[in-house]
């Protein structure tokens, strides 16, 4: 079996993840948690912290929901990023 190769992340996708991380860091939660949290291997949730392959849409719901905001106000903050 080959090794996964990685996703480009760019743009918006990485300031989700930007957003993602600034989050965990502001709770003091790992991403094993958030892993824990939304029913995803560490190495899931870690890949797409690093920026080695995007969140998907589900994810995104899911480690909103987890992290107590919604994947609308995540986006709108990954959004704001962008324009600076």
């Amino acid at each position: 079996m080959s090794p996964r190769k990685s996703i480009a992340v760019d743009g918006l996708a990485s300031a989700t993840a930007d957003v993602i991380n600034e989050l965990l860091s502001n709770q003091t939660l790992s991403g094993a948690e958030l892993a824990r949290r939304i029913n995803r291997s560490q190495n899931y949730v870690a890949i797409r912290l690093r920026k080695d392959s995007p969140f998907s849409v589900s994810d995104l719901r899911d480690t909103a929901a987890a992290l107590g905001t919604t994947a609308s106000a995540i986006i709108e903050r990954a959004e704001a990023t962008l324009g600076k």
